[in-house]
């Protein structure tokens, strides 16, 4: 997240954090849908993190990482995620086709090895 987020300050992030819930108090719903369970959330819109209301939303966890995953691009290893290298799973999550079949590999090759 530190490489997406321009911005990405550790402390401000805290007082920001801090800031909303004194002034606007604790979330309470999710913004994307009434009928989502909570716990709920102050979500950053931007990835600026600002000390103003319209910055932020309120959203239940599954939404929040929805829009926080919407802000990485690549993978942990530096692979694009588009279209043609990103599989969703069952439990929507994004996985980085090019390092699911490195993972494969490795896997086999390591299973393999000890039989021999």
């Amino acid at each position: 997240m530190t490489d997406e987020v321009p911005y990405w300050n550790e402390k401000q992030y805290q007082h920001n954090h801090y800031w909303i819930r004194s002034n606007y108090g604790k979330a309470d719903h999710c913004s994307n849908d009434i009928s989502h369970k909570g716990p709920f959330h102050w979500a950053n819109i931007s990835g600026l993190h600002l000390q103003n209301i319209s910055d932020y939303m309120q959203l239940c966890v599954k939404c929040h990482s929805r829009l926080d995953n919407k802000k990485v691009t690549h993978c942990p290893r530096g692979h694009l995620y588009d279209d043609k290298n990103t599989y969703i799973t069952p439990l929507d999550k994004r996985m980085c086709r090019i390092c699911a079949k490195e993972a494969t590999r490795r896997y086999k090759e390591k299973k393999y090895a000890a039989v021999v």
